[in-house]
């Protein structure tokens, strides 16, 4: 896996979101937003992220 791939990052964001650890999910999303090259991509990765807290408050809620 390549550090500088923000690709590599979001699959490690969606396995970790699949094994229920949401901090590290996270942690891999931030990454990869930071690291991808085109605005469009970091707006996917930022509206993810929005995504991914909109849950965590959701489940704390219930």
């Amino acid at each position: 896996m390549s550090p500088t791939l923000h690709e590599s990052h979001f699959g490690l964001a969606r396995s970790y979101f699949e094994l229920n650890n949401i901090a590290r999910a996270e942690f891999h999303l931030r990454k990869a937003r930071k690291k991808a090259d085109f605005t469009h991509d970091k707006q996917r990765y930022n509206n993810k992220l929005i995504a991914l807290k909109s849950l965590i408050v959701k489940a704390n809620h219930y």
